[in-house]
């Protein structure tokens, strides 16, 4: 008799066993599904930010192409501050004789690079995201972007 009372406890061992390393597997999994989510959503996100930035960049170029003063070429650009939760950083670099934008996000390892087409040079910066203001620099004869 004393078997069968040792059976149903090593039974019932097992099954908290098993759920344990089920519930736990089954944790990471969803953990892992959110991150990628999430980063995809982030990409997104920076992606259609960056196509606003060079559009608007895009803006002031043909304005100061087209404006006899130059001076006062002014284009106001309005990106959310944060995305996803999290705040991202607005870069212009050089590479190789192009104009880049890159956003790069502080919550997630996402970042994402654009092309700038503009006939009118684009100095290089880094800001955090947020508002942005777009100037032509007349004294170097090109457009700047700064904090809006």
């Amino acid at each position: 008799m004393d078997d069968k009372a040792v059976s149903t406890a090593l039974n019932y061992v097992l099954l908290l066993g098993i759920t344990v390393l089920l519930m736990g597997g089954l944790s990471v999994a969803a953990g892992d599904l959110l991150e990628t989510q999430h980063e995809g959503a982030v990409n997104a996100e920076l992606d259609v930010i960056g196509e606003r930035i060079v559009a608007d960049l895009q803006t002031a170029d043909r304005l100061t192409r087209a404006d006899g003063t130059a001076e006062t070429v002014l284009v106001r650009s309005s990106p959310p501050e944060t995305i996803s939760g999290g705040h991202y950083s607005v870069r212009i670099v050089h590479v190789g004789g192009e104009t880049r934008l890159i956003l790069e996000s502080a919550s997630a390892d996402v970042t994402t690079e654009t092309t700038v087409p503009t006939t009118t040079p684009v100095a290089e910066t880094g800001l955090i995201g947020g508002p942005l203001e777009i100037r032509y620099d007349d004294e170097n004869g090109e457009l700047v972007i700064a904090d809006g």
